[in-house]
């Protein structure tokens, strides 16, 4: 037989049923023996755990722009006042070339 007073600890659904017939249907000690067999059991998962060697540690957010190395960006090139001056005569022959070569 349950018990149907209302406790704060339990929800609405385990008032009665399943969690009422075996819990208020033990003794303490049974329980207290159900609540150290579950925390031995929790404390070796946790040793178990604990004792596994760390897949490396990484920190929560964004990685830090030092770790990942950036380029340095091109420098731009500058034309020699000479080149440039080499390049338009090449340039305006090309010109005089195609104007001489197009037809009338």
């Amino acid at each position: 037989m349950c018990v149907t007073t209302s406790h704060p600890w339990l929800k609405e659904s385990n008032r009665r049923g399943l969690f009422c017939d075996t819990l208020f249907g033990m003794s303490t000690t049974e329980i207290i023996d159900l609540i150290d067999a579950e925390i031995a059991s929790l404390k070796g998962a946790r040793a178990l755990i604990a004792s596994a060697p760390a897949t490396g540690k990484r920190k929560p957010g964004r990685p830090k722009a030092t770790a990942i190395p950036v380029a340095k960006p091109k420098s731009k090139r500058k034309m020699s006042p000479e080149g440039r001056a080499r390049l338009v005569a090449a340039v305006k022959a090309r010109w005089a070339r195609e104007k001489k070569a197009a037809p009338k």
